[in-house]
């Protein structure tokens, strides 16, 4: 947009001021593996983060903190630990950065086994 400035637009030093904005929309990638192989009793999985967030915003990974593995015949539970969940501004940059959950169960038996785990992945406002 182009428009003139007269005289009574200046202020008293006799210079007008322009305004500068710009809104950039937060973007952010989190890469987790299609399938994590729970063979052993025992499974440590890697994941990774980067983005470029608002200030005032947090990037939640969030894993199910328990699920089930069956197959067909037995259900064995599998409990789920996270080392990170929440990720701020500062935290985050165009380089990944990388986070870990332990799935922990009894030993399996020979079977074909499957199950899933659910992971909910959000910005959120900081706390």
């Amino acid at each position: 947009m182009i428009f003139t400035v007269c005289g009574d637009d200046l202020n008293d030093e006799g210079s007008y001021v322009i305004n500068l904005s710009c809104d950039i929309a937060p973007t952010y990638t989190v890469k987790i593996p299609k399938k994590i192989d729970v063979s052993g009793n025992r499974t440590i999985m890697t994941f990774y983060v980067r983005g470029d967030i608002y200030a005032d915003q947090c990037l939640d990974v969030i894993f199910d903190s328990s699920t089930v593995i069956s197959d067909r015949v037995s259900n064995i539970p599998i409990s789920v630990e996270q080392d990170k969940q929440s990720w701020s501004y500062s935290e985050l940059n165009d380089d990944y950065t990388s986070s870990q959950i332990i799935l922990t169960h009894t030993t399996l038996k020979a079977g074909r086994w499957n199950g899933h785990l659910d992971v909910r992945i959000s910005l959120r406002g900081a706390s």
